[in-house]
């Protein structure tokens, strides 16, 4: 049973943390979208 429970709360932990990491990147991807709009808009 431990184990099982130990099994579950990881893959909890893992549901977790990965969206952190995709709202990182989405959030690096916009900014760079941003920069090259701006980019875009002074010439």
């Amino acid at each position: 049973m431990i184990e099982v429970k130990k099994d579950l709360l990881e893959s909890l932990v893992g549901i977790v943390s990965l969206p952190k990491v995709f709202d990182i990147k989405t959030e690096r991807a916009e900014r760079k979208q941003k920069r090259l709009v701006k980019h875009e808009l002074h010439h």
